[in-house]
């Protein structure tokens, strides 16, 4: 296993940088219509084709980015309140906010078009989708006091009519990735959990480890990579009940 000590500053910096770059990669192609890159499910940004769509607190902006040294500004559209979080998944984008999922069709992508919103009680929002299911983490905490600490699916088949269809209670779960069966939750100060979902139904938990920060997780090809407070961790998945460790940057409070 490698390990790196480096300080809070240049973490934060690496930390940007790390999720910018897999926001373009090129490899992953599940996360965009044209397989542009995939970015962690607390992502305010994301590519797809040619085209960089970013949320803020109300709105969604939309940027040509044919040539990235000259981005142009082409669409701006107004979404609700509470913004969080967007994820793309085939010729759509998955929003959401403190009340709720949006979900919006690329199929023009200078014009993302409004399919459906599924709301929930006011709750922190990150979601990603696979297939035809969505996986949705609702948390207390902060602005989200009135929440509750949960995960949902729901089958979006049919984008215009989400539909619940499982909930499983969590501790206070905050980003999460799914890969084939397994779906990976963070649970902040709680750790990590690792679940199976090949029966939507019948959720198993097969894997924590409570003794770390998580907040967010991207996985791709049997490589977990996990931020948190104490640093950037990648971990194999090949076994998802036994998660090997292969690197780490951790958190340094010394400024030598």
């Amino acid at each position: 296993m490698m390990k790196i000590n480096i300080p809070i500053p240049l973490l934060t910096i690496i930390s940007c940088c790390f999720f910018a770059l897999m926001s373009c990669n090129d490899s992953n192609e599940a996360a965009s219509p044209t397989g542009t890159g995939k970015g962690g499910s607390m992502a305010r940004f994301t590519v797809a084709g040619d085209h960089l769509y970013v949320v803020d607190s109300r709105n969604l902006h939309v940027y040509e980015v044919k040539d990235p040294a000259t981005p142009k500004k082409v669409k701006e559209v107004r979404l609700g309140v509470d913004i969080e979080t967007i994820f793309p998944y085939q010729e759509k984008l998955f929003i959401g906010s403190m009340n709720g999922m949006h979900i919006y069709s690329l199929a023009d992508p200078e014009n993302p078009v409004h399919l459906s919103t599924w709301s929930h009680v006011t709750s922190c929002d990150p979601v990603v989708v696979q297939d035809t299911l969505a996986y949705v983490t609702l948390r207390t905490g902060n602005s989200c006091t009135r929440g509750e600490n949960q995960l949902y699916i729901l089958n979006v088949s049919d984008p215009e009519f989400p539909r619940l269809i499982n909930r499983y209670q969590m501790t206070n779960p905050f980003g999460l990735g799914i890969d084939g069966n397994t779906l990976f939750i963070c649970e902040g100060t709680h750790g990590l959990k690792v679940l199976n979902v090949e029966d939507p139904l019948n959720i198993r938990e097969i894997k924590s480890i409570p003794d770390m920060h998580a907040f967010d997780v991207i996985p791709s090809s049997n490589n977990l990579i996990l931020t948190g407070a104490d640093g950037i961790f990648q971990y194999n998945y090949e076994d998802p009940e036994n998660l090997s460790l292969n690197s780490a940057m951790t958190i340094s409070n010394n400024c030598e």
